[in-house]
C-alpha cells in the first residue's frame, strides 16, 4: 500500500512537472511564432532598393557588391514576405552544400507553414 501511494505522489508530482514545462514550451512557442508579433527587423535602404529590384526578376547581377550579412537579412526578409521563389532563389548553390530542388523547398514550406498555423 505504501509503494502504491509513493507511486501515485511521483506520477502527480512528475505530471505536474512536465505540464509547467508544457506551458512554458507553449509560451514561447506562440510568443517567438506569433504572426502579428513585431518584428524589430528593417533592411536599410540600399538593402531594401535591392530587394525590391530582386524579387521583381530575380537577377543575381542586383547583388552585386552586398555584403553576406545584407544578402542573408534579404533572404530573411523573404520568409517573413513569405517569398519562396526570393528565397529558393538565395539559397546557396555552392557545390557541397545542400541543394533542393524547386518543388522541394515549396513542399516544405507549404508544410512548415501548415505545421505553424496549428500553433
Amino acid at each position: 500500500m505504501k509503494i502504491f501511494v509513493l507511486l501515485a505522489v511521483i506520477l502527480v508530482t512528475l505530471t505536474g512537472c512536465f505540464d509547467s514545462v508544457n506551458k512554458l514550451v507553449e509560451t514561447k512557442l506562440s510568443s517567438t511564432l506569433a504572426p502579428n508579433s513585431s518584428y524589430d527587423f528593417k533592411l536599410s535602404a540600399k538593402e531594401q532598393e535591392v530587394y525590391n529590384k530582386f524579387q521583381k526578376d530575380i537577377n543575381e547581377q542586383h547583388l552585386k557588391g552586398l555584403e553576406p550579412i545584407s544578402i542573408d537579412k534579404l533572404y530573411v526578409q523573404a520568409q517573413l514576405d513569405v517569398r519562396d521563389d526570393v528565397v529558393y532563389a538565395l539559397y546557396t548553390d555552392r557545390d557541397g552544400h545542400v541543394q533542393w530542388t524547386k518543388e522541394e523547398v515549396e513542399k516544405t514550406a507549404d508544410s512548415h507553414r501548415e505545421q505553424t498555423n496549428k500553433l
